[in-house]
């Protein structure tokens, strides 16, 4: 038991976006017992020959009953992103930015960073151009545990401080990526500002699920579609829409080392892909999308001092990383996670997602060579990680935050890596060239 309480997050294949999170104290050990079998019994069920692992967990009321004992769970732990008390605790444990002063100005001058006239085309598109925001991942983008100090509270999704879609408080208090572009465009739509769960209003164009993988991508470009057409203050036809996809370390850390084929898993993602961005392209005009490099998940072995419930919850959470019947599996997986990058870039780089004047799609490489800062000591800096030390807290959100953006600016073929600092190194868009990055104006150097 950790504090008397288990807590643990298993992916399971069979059933799509879902989680079930163990939860347990030493008084309620029938109710542990029931959780665990079940769990177990889903886990020899993992290899499957087909990417759609359907099964009866799939049945809507299984689904149903589902999400009806998360919210309660959610609900019983509580949010904790408006706690001052919770708050207090993550800051102590050095998981929170340091706040920038109010006479400290942004980073960047904004003057002419918003066009006089709408754009027509997504290469001249300056940052305050972009109206609505818009992600599709897994718990990393879902914002999971991000000011979690407790096992318990990685049931919350703090979606509200997520590096690429939350716009909670200002870049001064969380700095992610829509509370940058709300310095050069007040009105920006789409970002979340709570913590939710994905089936909440409140999670609005944040269709991310904890435990999402890559044959999950369409489904949730279509649950964007259905939420941006319903919403009343997006203009599908006039709006500039900015769509981050980030995707794939449940893949590497829970599916493939369970499949018979392996290698085949680059083949079925490379197709998610394909048919996720021409789904977006056909319903969602004016759009940049940026496909951002998926972590090396190996990393985590590099972390160190590992805390013993950090070596419980990476069994559980990574099991193709650290399980030891997958010791021999490593440097298969190892390729596998780099070549599934160069799919991506290479996706991103086809012909048909970047000869329209309204549609493109971006590479952005910066977790690629990620590496886990350090304090002066050598441990790595726990600081950046959530209770699990596989999730990323506010800070490491914020750095996600600020390299992200920094790729953004950065012209093709001279893109940075991540920072280790939030702040360290903060790009600035050129008067000589203003524009969001993409491959074709980058190359014309306007």
């Amino acid at each position: 038991m950790l504090n008397s309480f288990v807590c643990l997050t298993l992916p399971i294949q069979k059933l799509r976006n879902v989680c079930v999170y163990v939860c347990s104290s030493s008084t309620n050990m029938y109710g542990f017992a029931l959780f665990l079998s079940l769990c177990l019994l889903l886990n020899t069920q993992s290899a499957t020959l087909a990417q759609e692992e359907v099964s009866f967990l799939d049945d809507q009321p299984i689904i149903t009953v589902y999400r009806n004992l998360h919210k309660q769970f959610f609900n019983y732990v509580g949010p904790n992103s408006e706690n001052p008390e919770r708050l207090k605790q993550a800051r102590s444990q050095g998981k929170i930015q340091l706040p920038i002063p109010p006479d400290q100005p942004f980073p960047c001058p904004t003057e002419g960073m918003r066009s006089a006239r709408v754009p027509t085309s997504v290469h001249e598109l300056r940052p305050g151009d972009i109206d609505v925001v818009a992600a599709l991942g897994d718990s990393l983008t879902a914002g999971t545990g991000v000011l979690a100090t407790g096992i318990l509270e990685l049931i919350i999704e703090n979606r509200g401080l997520s590096w690429c879609i939350g716009g909670q408080g200002t870049w001064r208090q969380y700095l992610t990526l829509p509370n940058i572009l709300k310095v050069f465009n007040p009105n920006l739509n789409g970002y979340v500002v709570a913590d939710s769960l994905s089936i909440d209003r409140a999670s609005r164009f944040d269709v991310a699920e904890i435990a999402g993988m890559s044959q999950d991508l369409p489904h949730q470009a279509r649950n964007l579609i259905k939420r941006m057409k319903a919403d009343r203050s997006v203009s599908i036809k006039k709006d500039w829409k900015l769509i981050t996809i980030f995707m794939g370390h449940n893949d590497f850390c829970s599916r493939i080392c369970f499949l018979p084929k392996p290698e085949k898993a680059l083949f079925q993602h490379e197709q998610n892909l394909l048919t996720t961005l021409r789904l977006l392209r056909k319903y969602l005009p004016r759009a940049m999308v940026n496909i951002v490099a998926t972590i090396d998940v190996t990393v985590l072995r590099t972390f160190s001092p590992r805390p013993a419930s950090c070596v419980t919850t990476h069994a559980f959470e990574c099991p193709c990383v650290f399980g030891t019947r997958y010791a021999s599996f490593q440097p298969r997986l190892e390729y596998i996670i780099h070549q599934w990058n160069r799919i991506q870039q290479s996706v991103a780089e086809r012909e048909e997602f970047n000869n329209a004047t309204d549609f493109v799609v971006n590479f952005q490489p910066f977790p690629e060579q990620l590496t886990l800062p350090t304090l002066q000591n050598g441990d790595t800096d726990a600081g950046i990680a959530s209770v699990d030390c596989f999730h990323f807290s506010q800070r490491g959100h914020a750095i996600a935050a600020n390299s992200y953006w920094n790729n953004l600016i950065d012209m093709e073929g001279n893109k940075t890596e991540l920072v280790q600092r939030e702040f360290e190194r903060f790009s600035c868009p050129m008067k000589g060239m203003p524009f969001l990055a993409t491959r074709k104006n980058s190359l014309k150097k306007v």
